[in-house]
């Protein structure tokens, strides 16, 4: 060796004697799940080049001795730590291996709602998704053969009939794809519970449709992909997929990852408001958890016509585009103050007009209304009906 080693990101690092001994060259081979270290016996400071990547569930020995191998600083390794290729230097000491990298920060993930495990965004109130379409937020299903349940700390898909096709369920739809061409995305789930056939896919199109799709069978545990992002990609899609199995399969997954780079860099720390707001991007539901009084106030605005008024809605974010709205008018009641709701007047129609600067804009057209007073436009007499604006993809 040259006393130089090539680390993760690739920056050449000299190597530093441990009490005074001298750099060892290693052999490295993967046989299975074991990676192997050969070299000098009693060598304090070592150093190799990976012929495997590193996955969940590989061991290591040092000269056929099992070793514990972590992060400088004595953090577990993670899996996709050591890729084919990579140059590393490692401190033995006893029955541990040090190798000299330093535990990556998480990356932020680029899906939505992905860690079920710490806590799911769904926003439509359903425990059971069983059509084609969204169903937790985010995430859809492209056939009614697939049912999606929410469950504690994870969901569940199960095929309802024979599945002879592919079957994207759940997945997701990454914008502004174009961005990432002739780059690599690494896509990482885990799985509790499986039966039957299901895989963990990347998809790759272009205007004119299918362009790669790289998948992997899934297991147990942790599962990860890597692919680089071919050119002219307009399209991006991830997430869990099944192709020809019988009816009454199923898989429970806890989260799920996508990341820029061909490394996985761990799970980030979720917080609950910032995961809602990048959901309410894309979709907004207004329902609160308490319906004590039954009564919800969505917006207000001033009557321009006996028989319209322009509600003007704020959004708590910017949504992506003018979103579209989706509630049974018959929960809906026009009234000029709290105390009148339950006499309020049921609309004729809801017209979604624009959006701009986080403020819905609908017409609400109704009789009894006087031109120019003030009104209210209220959610009412119902305790599941939630008012959704959706700017999904």
């Amino acid at each position: 060796m040259n006393g130089k080693a090539v680390f993760q990101g690739g920056n050449a690092q000299g190597l530093d004697n441990v009490a005074g001994q001298p750099i060892a060259e290693y052999t490295h081979v993967k046989s299975g799940t074991v990676y192997k270290l050969v070299g000098p016996q009693k060598a304090k400071n070592i150093v190799f080049k990976a012929t495997g990547d590193y996955n969940d569930g590989d061991t290591w020995t040092l000269n056929n001795h099992p070793v514990t191998v972590t992060y400088n600083g004595g953090e577990e390794l993670l899996p996709t730590a050591v890729l084919v290729g990579d140059v590393v230097q490692a401190v033995v000491m006893e029955d541990q291996l040090k190798l000299m990298l330093q535990k990556p920060t998480p990356q932020k993930s680029i899906l939505r709602n992905g860690d079920w495990e710490s806590g799911i965004i769904n926003q439509r109130r359903k425990d059971e998704y069983a059509d084609s379409g969204y169903g937790v937020d985010g995430w859809s299903i492209n056939t009614k053969n697939i049912k999606l349940k929410v469950l504690k700390g994870k969901i569940s898909v199960e095929t309802l009939k024979e599945i002879t096709g592919v079957v994207w369920a759940p997945n997701q739809d990454i914008e502004s794809a174009e961005s990432f061409q002739g780059k690599t995305l690494t896509v990482a789930t885990v799985i509790d519970f499986i039966d039957g056939d299901w895989s963990l896919f990347i998809r790759f199109a272009d205007d004119n449709g299918y362009i790669a799709g790289p998948q992997k069978k899934l297991k147990t545990g942790l599962n990860i992909l890597s692919y680089t992002v071919p050119e002219g990609t307009t399209h991006i899609k991830c997430g869990l997929l099944s192709q020809i199995q019988a009816a009454g399969k199923s898989v429970q997954a806890r989260k799920i990852k996508l990341e820029p780079g061909n490394r996985f860099t761990g799970w980030p720390v979720w917080d609950y408001g910032t995961e809602l707001r990048k959901c309410q991007r894309y979709l907004l539901g207004i329902r609160p958890d308490n319906y004590k009084e039954r009564i919800i106030p969505i917006g207000q605005g001033v009557a321009t016509t006996n028989g319209k008024v322009r509600v003007l809605i704020p959004t708590p974010v910017s949504m992506r585009t003018r979103p579209v709205f989706n509630v049974d008018i018959n929960n809906l009641r026009v009234a000029s103050t709290t105390p009148d709701v339950e006499n309020g007047i049921i609309p004729d129609t809801v017209n979604n007009m624009f959006y701009s600067n986080g403020l819905i804009f609908i017409d609400v057209y109704a009789k009894g209304l006087t031109a120019g007073n003030a009104y209210e436009l209220y959610l009412f007499g119902t305790t599941t009906e939630t008012m959704l604006f959706s700017a999904e993809l």
